[in-house]
């Protein structure tokens, strides 16, 4: 006799009628992982179903670790996958936790970022942060242009987007020096100073100058810096530049490396 699992993970139509978050984990903890996953592809190409899906997947019942285990599914293509992940019924958060699970596999969400179907910067972002998303794959996808800088730059801005893994995504040898920082420009053109700041000080230190200090590096790199009262911080080399997430100056910034010259007159 067939069980009422068996029928919501054959009959797509089943499938979109009851729309059970309790019959979907059910299914995929009874095996029928890959049939669930067939009937979803279905679903998305022939009954235009996305939407849908995505009412059942957003459903907070519906359990994020099984979902996961679905889409990585060869059964559910990229395209559907991507499709159902568009839909504005499934929320970004629950796609951050789909993304954190270990049941889905870094090729398989690069697969869905490749089909370049979505909409969201931030439903990205939540690609692109998630745990089973190595930053290597997350390069080459970025790399390869699917989406504009200027989108791209809006995911990197994204709060769904931390900014630890942004960096390590923009270190990665999967993407040129031109592509990163063409993102990085947009991000300026955007306005998005706070976040490309916390992004290129990732993993830099903290400084604090207590006493009279000159800089031999052109180019210094702090998470914070401080300066204490009746202090000087002088660049002492070329180009003097200082990025800092967040400077707290009671002393003073001076150039050793600039030389004015009286004009002849």
């Amino acid at each position: 006799m067939v069980t009422e699992v068996e029928l919501f993970v054959t009959s797509p139509r089943m499938l979109l009628g009851l729309l059970s978050a309790k019959l979907f984990n059910d299914a995929v903890d009874a095996g029928y992982t890959d049939a669930l996953a067939s009937s979803m592809d279905i679903a998305v190409r022939t009954m235009n179903g996305a939407q849908l899906l995505a009412i059942l997947l957003d459903n907070v019942y519906t359990d994020a670790s099984r979902a996961a285990k679905v889409f990585n599914s060869t059964s559910l293509e990229a395209p559907q996958a991507a499709s159902i992940f568009n839909q504005t019924a499934l929320r970004v958060s629950k796609i951050a936790s789909i993304c954190d699970s270990a049941n889905i596999t870094s090729a398989k969400l690069k697969a869905i970022l490749d089909t370049g179907a979505l909409t969201d910067a931030n439903k990205v972002a939540a690609i692109l942060d998630g745990d089973s998303l190595t930053s290597a794959d997350a390069a080459t996808h970025i790399q390869s242009g699917i989406y504009t800088d200027s989108f791209y730059a809006s995911a990197f801005n994204s709060t769904y987007l931390s900014a630890s893994k942004a960096a390590l995504i923009l270190k990665s040898t999967n993407i040129t020096a031109d592509r990163a920082q063409a993102i990085l420009y947009s991000m300026v053109d955007q306005g998005f100073y706070g976040k490309l700041l916390t992004i290129i000080t990732d993993g830099a230190s903290n400084y604090s100058v207590t006493a009279n200090t000159t800089l031999s590096t052109g180019v210094n790199r702090y998470a914070t810096l401080s300066i204490s009262s009746g202090v000087t911080l002088t660049l002492g080399a070329s180009p003097g530049v200082i990025i800092a997430d967040t400077v707290s100056n009671s002393g003073t910034i001076a150039s050793g490396w600039v030389i004015l010259k009286t004009p002849r007159t």
